[in-house]
């Protein structure tokens, strides 16, 4: 499942998108879905190859979505912060 967006396609389809991905030399945004909400998104799927899982709804694939985003955000809040603390200590050490 693409976290960002709520593009959630099959385990078939997902490991074909990481060949994609991998042969493009691009990260791949789909994460996999835990093994606890599998039966969460065979039903969201229903025979399909994909779905849109909505992320405003309050469901459990929406929640784990927005768990794992937010994991995202803080990792990259913390590189840029640790980046700006670098950035001044170069600059400090240039004088």
């Amino acid at each position: 499942m693409d976290t960002r967006t709520g593009h959630l396609v099959d385990p078939e389809e997902m490991e074909r998108i990481r060949k994609q991905f991998a042969e493009a030399g691009r990260p791949n945004p789909y994460t996999e879905v835990p093994e606890r909400l599998a039966g969460a998104a065979k039903r969201k799927l229903a025979g399909r190859a994909e779905a849109m899982v909505s992320l405003k709804s309050g469901g459990q694939l929406a929640r784990w979505a927005a768990q794992v985003n937010a994991k995202k955000a803080k990792a990259a809040r913390r590189a840029k912060a640790r980046r700006k603390i670098e950035k001044a200590s170069r600059r400090a050490n240039r004088k």
